[in-house]
């Protein structure tokens, strides 16, 4: 079993984000999934519970911070991000070519991430597979972001 870490857009960015997402898996037939940032991840070899602490403890520390989407990147893995930038496929590059439909500028949107949002993310199994574990405050010093 894997897990990852995610930051998760909220409110009106999220659900501006899930419908392009949505509207571009039905189109090229691939599986719909959450609007996300990979913190971290796939992490492998450790029990839920233990990936839970780690999350936890981390939140802990960490203090709430600004995201903002510059570039679309993808991994070693089909769905997984390990913070390689993605070569740009056909399908990313229609998407970033909707300009009159406002995706570049939802593109460099920043969004406040304020939780850890932990996931069981199995490497064999599709998005729809995908679960969330648990969504933990971000409590380090500093202020939350807004």
């Amino acid at each position: 079993m894997a897990y990852s870490l995610w930051a998760q857009p909220t409110g009106p960015l999220a659900d501006q984000l899930q419908v392009i997402i949505n509207e571009m898996a039905d189109k090229h037939n691939t599986p719909r999934f959450v609007p996300h940032v990979t913190v971290a991840g796939p992490i492998e070899g450790r029990s839920g519970e233990e990936v839970l602490k780690i999350c936890t403890d981390l939140a802990e520390t960490l203090p709430a911070y600004r995201l903002r989407f510059d570039c679309v990147g993808k991994g070693s893995t089909e769905f997984h991000s390990d913070g390689e930038r993605a070569e740009l496929t056909e399908q990313l590059q229609e998407l970033l070519s909707l300009a009159e439909d406002g995706v570049p500028a939802l593109l460099s949107e920043s969004f406040a991430a304020n939780t850890l949002a932990l996931w069981r993310t199995p490497l064999d199994g599709p998005p729809e597979e995908w679960a969330q574990v648990a969504e933990v405050p971000l409590k380090g010093s500093g202020a939350a972001v807004a």
